[in-house]
């Protein structure tokens, strides 16, 4: 669990972003570590009763499920790499990646499949 302190609109109850530290106006929770709203705020709200809902909104389906297209294009795209590391290390030949390159890109790669990468548009 994490403890984050979330900024909202306070008419609409929208998350529209979260921080570690206390501020003016945020709204102190605690989340999974994997919870959804560490990648996408905007897709949550606070119902009248102060429990966070996911948003169904039309655009909120289309930036999730764009988010996921883009998560499953990274793990096509980046396939051969992690085979063409592993046929390398099988080789005893010099790898193109060094061990810190290819264990950040595992670390992508679990947090695409997770749902958890997010990409800057």
């Amino acid at each position: 669990m994490q403890k984050v302190y979330v900024f909202y609109d306070k008419e609409t109850g929208k998350i529209e972003g979260y921080g570690s530290s206390p501020e003016p106006g945020t709204k102190e929770i605690e989340v999974p570590d994997d919870h959804r709203l560490l990648v996408n705020p905007g897709l949550f709200y606070f119902n009248d009763k102060g429990a966070i809902e996911y948003s169904l909104t039309e655009e909120a389906r289309v930036a999730e499920s764009r988010l996921r297209r883009q998560q499953i294009e990274f793990l096509k795209e980046t396939d051969w790499i992690v085979a063409r590391h592993r046929d390398q290390v099988e080789l005893g030949v010099t790898t193109t990646l060094s061990e810190e390159e290819y264990n950040n890109l595992l670390v992508r790669r679990h947090d695409a499949r997770e749902g958890t990468l997010t990409f800057d548009e």
